[in-house]
């Protein structure tokens, strides 16, 4: 018995052709139902690249436009404020030009004016106080307030709000709240603590170089995390390398120097805090003496300095008012509520 298989070659490419044209219709209803030409990277692949660039640019100035349209509702929200501060103004004068007729008013109209003209200026102060878009006064004083670092490795940051809490005198004896106006302002860096510092704790356990291999097996927490070590296996340098490795965590960096004693040179490992400042601290917990040597000494713990800063500002009467700053570079102990200053 013999086996045959029969090739249709007409009926193979007539399936092929209506393949085609069916994969050809769905791609073009596909756009027609979408409404766009590239629907995928295979439609037009440099043609969508262009697409992409173009609706990056458009999402870039529609927001370019509503960046404007918010300063416009700014500007008419000061806008509207002044022009009732106008109208107040254009009331008060109509008032001081009517109680100039002496010869028609007497005492109690003059009186009547004077308290008119009273209510109009608290209303001015109460407009002026009051007067915000979001939480951004406007007419207050503080939308203008701008300050100039002549030192950035000092100073890491400034913002003064409309009053401050501090003394008119340098001794500060007499603390109160001050209305700030505009002036120069003057920032002194306190001589006994010029400059602020960082945590850092010296180990005592002395080694001979950085390729010295640890013979003590253990852990050393540092700042809650803990690091092992192998006896035998593990050399000063990996150990501070992997000390290292967490500082993000920890907030703590080890770093190797050399101290002579007893005329010997030797190798320590400092750790020390990433920041500076009293909120910043490093905590050494050594049960193995792997850092530390001593009797009893097993732990060890450094708190950072803050930097002090006296800051001299122009009050609205035309005086001096003197605030103290005390703080590091990532993070302040304010001194007074409205004020913020960061000083290294």
């Amino acid at each position: 018995m013999s086996l045959r298989i029969n090739t249709n070659m007409s009926a193979l490419n007539a399936l092929r052709n209506v393949e085609r044209a069916s994969d050809g219709f769905g791609r073009s209803i596909e756009k027609l139902a979408s409404g766009l030409r590239i629907n995928r990277g295979a439609d037009d692949p440099a043609g969508l690249i262009r697409s992409e660039d173009l609706r990056a640019q458009i999402a870039g100035l529609e927001q370019a436009i509503a960046n404007s349209q918010d300063a416009t509702n700014l500007v008419k929200t000061a806008e509207g404020a002044l022009e009732e501060v106008h109208n107040l103004l254009r009331s008060m004068r109509q008032l001081a030009v009517a109680s100039g007729n002496t010869g028609t008013n007497d005492q109690t109209a003059l009186q009547a004016n004077q308290n008119q003209i009273r209510s109009a200026i608290d209303s001015i102060n109460r407009i002026a106080a009051q007067t915000q878009f979001g939480t951004k006064k406007l007419l207050d004083g503080t939308a203008g307030l701008s300050a100039v670092v002549t030192d950035a490795r000092r100073i890491g940051g400034m913002f003064f709000g409309g009053s401050v809490v501090g003394t008119d005198s340098a001794d500060g004896t007499i603390v109160r709240e001050y209305a700030l106006g505009s002036g120069v302002i003057t920032i002194d860096i306190l001589e006994e603590t010029a400059t602020a510092t960082r945590a850092a704790v010296d180990g005592s356990r002395a080694y001979t170089g950085a390729g010295a291999i640890i013979q003590t097996s253990g852990t050393v927490v540092i700042n809650g995390v803990s690091f092992s070590v192998q006896a035998g296996t593990t050399t000063l340098q990996s150990f501070v390398d992997q000390i290292n490795s967490q500082s993000s965590v920890t907030g703590v960096v080890a770093e190797l120097f050399e101290a002579t004693v007893n005329q010997t040179t030797s190798t320590f490992v400092r750790l020390r805090s990433t920041e500076y400042g009293a909120n910043f601290s490093v905590n050494l917990n050594d049960q193995q003496q792997i850092l530390l040597s001593g009797a009893n000494n097993f732990s060890a713990s450094a708190t950072g300095v803050n930097a002090v800063a006296r800051v001299t500002l122009r009050t609205i009467d035309g005086g001096q008012v003197f605030v103290t700053f005390t703080g590091g570079v990532s993070r302040s102990d304010r001194a007074c509520a409205s004020p913020t200053l960061k000083a290294m």
